[in-house]
């Protein structure tokens, strides 16, 4: 398949496991600190700006 194709496929992928990791741990995730949540954002956002930079 085209490497487009496959991008959006492992982004598609990406985003449902992020998606999945988020809701399961939601209420951890509301009693970290804000610098540590900011943190988090920071790698989800980098992680997918990687992937779809390929």
């Amino acid at each position: 398949s085209p490497p487009r194709e496959q991008a959006s496929a492992v982004l598609s992928a990406a985003v449902k496991l992020t998606g999945t990791l988020i809701l399961r741990h939601l209420n951890y995730l509301y009693e970290l600190p804000y610098a540590s949540q900011q943190s988090v954002r920071n790698v989800i956002r980098d992680t997918v700006s990687m992937i779809t930079r390929h």
